[in-house]
């Protein structure tokens, strides 16, 4: 079929080109593998369907295909097909939906669909359209009342979400599934997160607040606000080359770009504040640099929002870069204060070097796994500025009495 002169193959990355066509099709069709990643999410998205919704002419039949079983259909597999279901319904008005191994599913903005097979069959006879293998029979079997209210009545159950750029709900339950089927242990796991919601995000500023009455060294609270310093600084990392592959399409080489973007930053704000520790080394220093990073994890899901023009394609990799730089003015800040503390300084490089390691594992395994996917853009801000408030909490608590032990300028 590819060496038919009519056929043109286009090398760009789906998702942009639709952004960019300026033509109009009767039919666009999505076969990808199911919504395992951030980078395949991008297909099963409210957005990506409405994008689609616009290149189709009148008339026009978007497709796609989910795996799906006929006979047992797992809790997560109905999860991430119905957040999907859900963000196609929120588009097309006309859907059409074909339980099997795989869901196949039909969407028309002003196109009435039907499953009477008869009239399909008349259809293809009237377009002289020959097959061998779409009888009238087979389509009868397709369409068989009984077979799509067993296949396909979780699709219709009312409270599901829509599966969105900023909100990734597929991705976790596809990881999910996945999880059930190969390691069954972590079921109950997945099914608690997905259930938690953000109800525990007072749990840290609760359990720093009894810290902060109980009183703890300046050393902790400095170690703290490291810790969270990692978690935010990966988040920020994932977060902005999500957002990046959201307006920008594919990344490839510009995944370079933004990486090494953030790791400039990160040099950047360490040689600024190595150079200049001795004279800004103070708690107060620290505390402004902690509301820094604060304020631009508040700022940052305004990114997502951002237009597809080639001014994305500059700013995000200098957001990347300013948030590094937050980053990187934190580590040599807090190993001064530390230092000054009480301490050796091979203990406190290596303490400090590995709650950062620590909270960048963590940031990265928890806003790529449960934080992003369930809770979108806005919901892992606030996760993170949660923490980040936590440990700003430890560090108003030193109080004044207990400045002596660090610099003041």
């Amino acid at each position: 079929m590819l060496s038919d002169p009519r056929v043109e193959v286009v090398n760009l990355d789906g998702r942009l080109f639709v952004k960019a066509s300026p033509t109009s099709y009767d039919v666009v069709i999505l076969h990808l593998p199911s919504p395992s990643t951030l980078q395949l999410n991008r297909f099963y998205t409210q957005e990506f369907f409405g994008e689609v919704e616009g290149l189709l002419g009148e008339g026009g039949v978007f497709s796609l295909i989910l795996p799906s079983s006929p006979a047992h259909i797992p809790l997560e597999m109905a999860e991430r097909n119905r957040c999907v279901y859900e963000a196609l319904r929120a588009v097309f008005p006309h859907r059409l939906a074909v339980p099997g191994d795989y869901n196949l599913l039909i969407a028309s903005r002003d196109l009435a669909l039907t499953y009477d097979a008869v009239e399909l069959q008349g259809r293809l006879l009237e377009r002289g359209v020959e097959t061998r293998a779409l009888t009238l029979d087979y389509l009868n079997y397709l369409f068989d009342p009984v077979r799509r209210e067993i296949g396909l009545a979780y699709l219709g159950e009312a409270g599901a979400m829509a599966n969105r750029d900023d909100r990734p709900l597929a991705v976790f339950y596809d990881l999910a599934l996945w999880n059930s089927l190969v390691n069954p242990s972590s079921t109950p796991l997945f099914r608690l997160l997905s259930r938690l919601g953000l109800r525990w995000l007072p749990l840290p500023l609760l359990l720093c607040l009894l810290l902060a009455v109980r009183g703890v060294s300046p050393s902790t609270s400095v170690a703290a606000a490291v810790l969270t310093t990692g978690v935010a600084g990966m988040t920020i990392s994932i977060l902005t080359l999500y957002a990046y592959q959201i307006l920008c399409g594919y990344l490839y080489q510009e995944l370079g770009v933004v990486s090494a973007s953030f790791m400039l930053g990160l040099t950047l704000g360490g040689l600024h504040m190595s150079r200049r520790v001795s004279r800004l080394g103070s708690l107060k220093t620290l505390l402004k640099v902690e509301l820094l990073v604060a304020a631009y994890i508040v700022m940052l899901p305004l990114a997502v929002e951002l237009p597809s023009t080639p001014l994305a394609r500059w700013l995000l990799p200098l957001l990347s870069c300013l948030g590094g730089l937050l980053v990187g003015l934190e580590f040599p800040l807090a190993g001064h204060l530390a230092l000054r503390a009480g301490g050796g300084v091979g203990g406190v490089a290596g303490l400090l070097y590995a709650l950062d390691l620590l909270g960048g594992c963590l940031g990265a395994l928890a806003s790529s796994i449960w934080l992003i996917p369930l809770h979108g853009f806005w919901g892992a801000s606030l996760a993170v500025l949660t923490l980040k408030a936590s440990s700003l909490l430890l560090l108003l608590s030193i109080g004044p009495r207990r400045l002596h032990l660090l610099p003041t300028p």
